[in-house]
C-alpha cells in the first residue's frame, strides 16, 4: 500500500488501521463506562508555511499545548504519578477533506490543503466542571 500523497510505502494497511480504530474505540468506551465525559474537538488553523511534514509537526505541537494547558488546569501537578489518573486523555488524528459526490473547487478556501486535526477529549468526572469552565476560557485565550 502506498501513501496517496507520495510514492513511499505506508505501514498502515487496512487491517492495521481497522485494529487501531477498534482499540481506540474500546479505550473510549471503557473510559465512558467509568463516567468520564467525552468532548469532540476539531482543530483548524490559519495558513502555516512549510512542507506537509512541518505543518503536521506544528499542528501536533499546538494540540499537545492545548492538552498540557488543560492538564495543568485540571490537576495541580500533571507530571506527578499521584495525579496521573485525573489527566485528560486526547485521541488525535490528522484529517484531510476528501472528495464527495459533487466535486467543487474548495481548495482555494482551505488553508494548509485542508489539513486539520480531529480529537476526542476524555475527562474524569471529578474534573468535568473545571474542564468545561477552563476550556471556554482557553478557547478565547488561544485565538491569537
Amino acid at each position: 500500500m502506498t501513501n496517496w500523497r507520495s510514492s513511499t510505502p505506508s505501514p498502515f494497511t487496512f487491517t492495521f488501521r481497522k485494529e487501531l480504530v477498534e482499540s481506540y474505540s474500546e479505550l473510549i468506551a471503557d473510559l465512558k463506562g467509568w463516567n468520564w465525559d467525552a468532548y469532540y474537538f476539531s482543530f483548524m488553523f490559519d495558513h502555516i508555511a512549510g512542507s506537509e511534514l512541518q505543518r503536521k509537526e506544528r499542528i501536533f505541537g499546538d494540540v499537545k499545548r492545548v492538552h498540557d494547558i488543560l492538564s495543568r488546569h485540571i490537576v495541580r501537578k500533571p507530571k506527578s504519578d499521584a495525579w496521573e489518573h485525573l489527566l485528560p486523555v486526547f485521541v488525535v488524528c490528522p484529517d484531510y477533506p476528501v472528495p464527495k459526490r459533487e466535486k467543487g473547487s474548495i481548495r482555494a478556501f482551505n488553508a494548509n490543503d485542508g489539513l486539520h486535526m480531529n480529537a476526542v477529549g476524555l475527562v474524569p468526572p471529578a474534573a468535568t466542571f473545571v474542564f468545561s469552565f477552563e476550556f471556554r476560557n482557553l478557547c478565547f485565550n488561544l485565538a491569537v
